[in-house]
């Protein structure tokens, strides 16, 4: 039994650089921040023309709609400014988030919308709290939290901490009842709902549900796929694993097995 591959030399694949995963981690899942953001926009474009959405799409605590409008007050804002200023640390923590995967980015936001909504119903204010600042701040706790729950700190959490402490450092203020028309409930809930998803993901959800960049930071290689030809003489078979491409040369496929005057050992004719 040989395993047989075509000759050829090619230079080992190299790991890649920490700027080169994250463009390309930006690029594959570019839609998941996207699609949001439209939802975000054409409702503020609706509203812009006097529909007056925050009405009913924002949370109204102690009330029985407002368990539904937790699932729609992120999407909803109060002016063009509300929004942009929401949608720059959509884009930004978003794509650092997603170094993690993009099931983590889609796991943490959902989580933080629900808990810091949730916790809006019950505890908030009697007022309409409409905005992402909710599921943004939690973002941010996540970025500042990660590194001291993984069990191995890995280049991801130490970027977007460096991200969500340099260029976001100042948020960590509006968890402070500063003003009164601003829904300080929402970034507070939200920060403790990031916080919490950050322990759980890293100390208690296996590593099966992280998926791949979690577990290990490469996905793992298949098993070595191959298919057998039974020839007269003897057996041969040919290997399709990319790992072994390139291996093995003609004198040590010649080698690795016992001399044969029948025509069709002669791997050459293979």
């Amino acid at each position: 039994q040989v395993s047989l591959w075509p000759v050829m030399s090619q230079p080992p694949a190299e790991d890649p650089t920490p700027i080169a995963t994250a463009c390309k981690a930006a690029k594959n899942h570019y839609l998941v921040l996207l699609a949001p953001a439209a939802v975000m926009f054409g409702v503020q474009l609706v509203n812009w023309f006097g529909a007056n959405m925050e009405s009913w799409m924002g949370i109204h605590p102690r009330s029985w709609a407002g368990f539904l409008q937790i699932f729609t007050a992120p999407f909803c804002h109060l002016s063009w400014a509300h929004l942009f200023a929401n949608l720059t640390g959509w884009f930004i923590l978003g794509a650092v988030t997603m170094l993690n995967g993009r099931r983590c980015y889609v796991m943490v936001c959902c989580f933080v919308a629900v808990v810091g909504g949730l916790c809006v119903v019950i505890c908030g204010r009697n007022a309409i709290h409409a905005g992402a600042s909710g599921v943004l701040f939690g973002l941010f706790a996540f970025q500042l939290t990660a590194v001291f729950f993984q069990p191995q700190v890995e280049w991801k959490s130490v970027v977007g901490l460096l991200v969500a402490a340099i260029v976001f450092g100042g948020m960590i203020f509006g968890v402070l009842p500063t003003d009164a028309t601003v829904s300080w409930e929402s970034h507070a809930f939200g920060a403790l709902a990031g916080v919490l998803f950050a322990w759980l993901y890293f100390k208690k959800i296996p590593h099966k549900l992280q998926g791949p960049e979690i577990a290990g930071g490469k996905a793992p290689a298949p098993p070595a796929a191959s298919a057998s030809a039974q020839v007269p003489g003897g057996r041969v078979t040919f290997t399709t694993s990319p790992q072994n491409y390139g291996r093995h040369t003609d004198a040590e496929a010649g080698a690795a097995r016992p001399a044969s005057n029948n025509p069709f050992d002669d791997p050459s004719r293979v």
